[in-house]
């Protein structure tokens, strides 16, 4: 389970892990089976359409203009704002990656789905 939570990002101590152990181990036997497994992870699932409501309102705090887009500059201040400060070569790598139409700028639809897909 630990190996598991360190693969996820997370860095638990051992008496977080066996807390966690204690609780998913319905039956107690020392071993998660399937069943409990997938009750534990169900616990931190997000609905992946909510998650896409919250990125299409998130865009619509950061294109402060109203213009349906993102260009450099604004993509810079979002990341900065969801602690995501890359450089501007980076970003402009990113903006590459998501203009699926090639217009140069990052629509809600592509921003919803360059974060969808990074997730």
């Amino acid at each position: 389970l630990g190996s598991i939570l360190r693969a996820l990002g997370q860095n638990p101590t051992k008496a977080q892990v066996d807390d966690i152990m204690k609780k998913a181990d319905k039956n107690g036997d020392g071993v998660l089976s399937k069943a409990e497994y997938v009750s534990l992870i169900s616990g931190y699932m997000v609905d992946p359409e909510v998650v896409k409501a919250e990125l299409r309102e998130a865009f619509m705090t950061f294109d402060k203009l109203k213009r349906g887009y993102l260009d450099l500059k604004q993509m810079s201040k979002a990341l900065k704002c969801v602690g995501e400060p890359l450089s501007e070569i980076e970003i402009k790598q990113l903006i590459k990656l998501a203009d699926k139409n090639k217009d140069g700028k990052i629509d809600v639809d592509e921003f919803v789905d360059c974060l969808c897909q990074r997730m």
